[in-house]
């Protein structure tokens, strides 16, 4: 767009004289906001990731043994659940997860540690419904991770410590 169509449309959306934008005009618009959501959407992914990095680690087996004894002391325990149940649990808090991760893509202020908490409230169930299954969700993991790897070509496995 030269600098006279882009005065003209930038006139128009003010409600000034001129034409309106002309469709590949509005698409090249629509295309440019597009892109800009992308690199703020990457951008407060590699925040995330930088702080994940930064993070103390946890180790499956204490989250484990953390989160059952919490179950039962303030809630009930683990078993007293359907696996439907942890699964719904864990469903709903990816579903809050997905909402503020939307309201991010449209430009709406989200915290990025609003939505660690989310993914964190994920895991947590995601072990209560490993833990009613009577599955090391950490084997689990590193299974999938290492089953992924291989089949699509990659080098990159988890070894994990014994």
């Amino acid at each position: 767009m030269n600098q006279q169509d882009h005065s003209r449309a930038s006139a128009s959306a003010a409600g000034g004289q001129g034409s309106a934008p002309t469709p590949p005009e509005a698409v090249e618009n629509v295309s440019s906001l597009s892109e800009a959501l992308d690199r703020k959407y990457d951008s407060v992914s590699h925040m995330l990731a930088t702080r994940i990095k930064s993070a103390e680690r946890l180790r499956f087996d204490v989250l484990r043994l953390h989160n059952t004894q919490r179950s039962s002391e303030v809630f009930h325990p683990v078993n007293e659940w359907s696996p439907t149940d942890w699964a719904c649990a864990m469903a709903g808090e990816a579903g809050e997860t997905c909402n503020l991760v939307k309201k991010l893509r449209r430009g709406e202020p989200v915290a990025p540690h609003e939505i660690g908490k989310e993914l964190a409230d994920v895991v947590i169930y995601a072990d209560l419904l490993a833990a009613r299954l009577g599955l090391d969700l950490g084997r689990c993991v590193v299974e999938k991770f290492n089953e992924v790897s291989r089949r699509t070509g990659s080098k990159i496995l988890i070894h994990p410590n014994p």
